[in-house]
């Protein structure tokens, strides 16, 4: 919703995502400056689906960029200078009942203004799926440990993710174990997926 003075300021604006949608953040951009908007399957554990997935990138009520086809850089201009809200969409897998994918809003050249990434499940499936950033100070080699507490019983299937934006590369990859790689400083991105035996939560834990 936006609200508009005679002379066309905005007074109020709001932005609600609705069903599956998820708003990823603003982005600050420049006025006139060219950018592009990215949307990535990172196909873990499995790709997305072939439809339901896309990008949106909106100022107010002006639709200034948007994608449908995983893969497929958008460019576009900045009409007006601001934040600009990025949304995106992604439908997984029925069979696997999870994915994940990635979303980014780059400049001609320099770092991305807005990167990241999450998990997406199926509605009604019994796979839990979550997202979380950490960040890496100094380069060298860490491990990545999921663990499963089994509290009240021990989780059916479990599985874990993590990458490093420009270019996304992965780092961390394991089911209920340890696992060690070398990621360069900066922000680390896990993605969790896990199944319960039964409705009884189990816990478990993810640590670097």
């Amino acid at each position: 919703m936006t609200v508009r003075a005679a002379d066309g300021s905005v007074v109020y604006r709001k932005t609600r995502p609705i069903g599956g949608v998820t708003d990823l953040g603003q982005a600050a951009l420049t006025a006139g400056s060219s950018y592009t908007l990215t949307f990535s399957d990172l196909a873990f554990p499995t790709a997305l689906a072939q439809a339901g997935n896309g990008a949106l990138v909106v100022q107010d009520d002006t639709v200034a960029a948007s994608l449908a086809v995983p893969g497929t850089p958008q460019p576009f201009t900045a009409v007006a200078g601001g934040n600009y809200e990025v949304f995106a969409i992604a439908a997984p897998d029925t069979t696997a009942g999870v994915g994940t994918y990635s979303v980014q809003v780059t400049p001609q050249t320099g770092a991305a203004i807005l990167s990241t990434a999450r998990a997406v499940t199926v509605p009604g499936n019994a796979m839990t799926a979550y997202s979380f950033d950490t960040t890496i100070a100094t380069a060298g080699t860490y491990a990545a440990t999921l663990h499963d507490f089994s509290f009240p019983v021990a989780l059916t299937s479990v599985t874990f993710a993590a990458a490093q934006t420009e270019p996304w590369s992965g780092a961390f990859r394991g089911a209920a174990a340890a696992s060690t790689s070398t990621p360069r400083p900066g922000r680390l991105r896990f993605w969790r997926s896990r199944r319960p035996t039964h409705r009884s939560a189990a816990g478990c834990s993810a640590s670097i």
